[in-house]
């Protein structure tokens, strides 16, 4: 039985009508049977079904609205996490960015410094193969000794020739 059918019954009118009868009258307004309809006038049911039909209709249309609120709530939450996902989407690729940014400066920095040695390790190079050409046996042992250790110590590197070991020799 159906809920909107108690009201009727509780207002009397349809005491003695089983559900199954209820259901077919039902049917045949739905269908359009001509026939039912001026039965159902002439006996005064046709007003109490068409007030139970107008309160199912309420009761559907307010359904309908509730379904269509729960929707637009639902959307209107997917919109909000769409919102949030692609903020934070942004907010992780430029961090991504900026880590490799930075990464790329520390590669351009570590290539200057490495051909700023290079240059400067082939300039002192080239300055100590200058000096070992200008050096020559002749002159002062002593001399010698002493100018091919001040251009070792240009270098950084341990010197392989001191002026000391050459005074002992």
């Amino acid at each position: 039985m159906y809920r909107w059918m108690k009201g009727l019954r509780s207002q009397g009118g349809l005491r003695n009508t089983e559900p199954a009868t209820i259901e077919k009258v039902q049917k045949l307004l739905m269908t359009g049977e001509r026939k039912l309809l001026i039965l159902c006038h002439q006996v005064g049911m046709f007003q109490r079904l068409e007030r139970a039909f107008q309160k199912e209709a309420k009761i559907t249309a307010w359904e309908n609205l509730q379904k269509a609120k729960a929707e637009a709530a639902i959307r209107k939450l997917e919109m909000k996490l769409e919102k949030k996902r692609s903020s934070s989407m942004d907010r992780i690729m430029d961090k991504l960015r900026s880590a490799q940014k930075r990464a790329q400066e520390m590669r351009s920095s570590v290539l200057a410094n490495q051909s700023h040695q290079v240059s400067t390790n082939s300039r002192k190079a080239i300055s100590l193969c200058r000096t070992r050409q200008k050096g020559s046996l002749s002159g002062c042992f002593t001399c010698h000794a002493f100018y091919l250790h001040s251009s070792f110590r240009v270098t950084k590197g341990p010197p392989s020739f001191s002026f000391q070991g050459a005074l002992q020799l």
